[in-house]
């Protein structure tokens, strides 16, 4: 899995379960409330995710941040992370299989803000 996709993975694990956020149902309402309460950890991200030199480039905008979530949700619909609607793709259940990327993780995820830092992810 690309290194972005698990930095998603770990940014949505953090506000789904470690913050409580869980009626999180909706891929849109994730990247809203990324802006609206994680500001911070957006820029972060984007610095991140433009030092990794990936498809997203140096340019990040919103929209690209969008696409790169959309991309991650599906990897994580294409593992049985999530469980996407077939007839609303932006609607999602969660599914305890992410529990994965927790143990994998664990130690990451209550620190991604450390993580996050320039230099942080490597």
């Amino acid at each position: 899995m690309k290194a972005e996709y698990i930095l998603i993975g770990l940014l949505f694990f953090k506000i789904f379960k470690l913050d409580g956020n869980i009626e999180l149902s909706r891929i849109s309402d994730f990247i809203n409330l990324l802006y609206q309460e994680y500001d911070e950890l957006v820029v972060k991200l984007q610095r991140v995710v433009s030092s990794l030199g990936t498809e997203a480039g140096t340019d990040f905008t919103e929209d690209k941040l969008t696409n790169l979530v959309q991309k991650a949700f599906s990897e994580f619909d294409q593992l049985g992370w999530i469980s996407r609607d077939k007839d609303d793709p932006d609607s999602f259940t969660y599914q305890p299989s992410f529990e994965r990327l927790r143990r994998m993780y664990y130690p990451q995820i209550g620190q991604i803000d450390e993580l996050l830092k320039p230099n942080g992810h490597g």
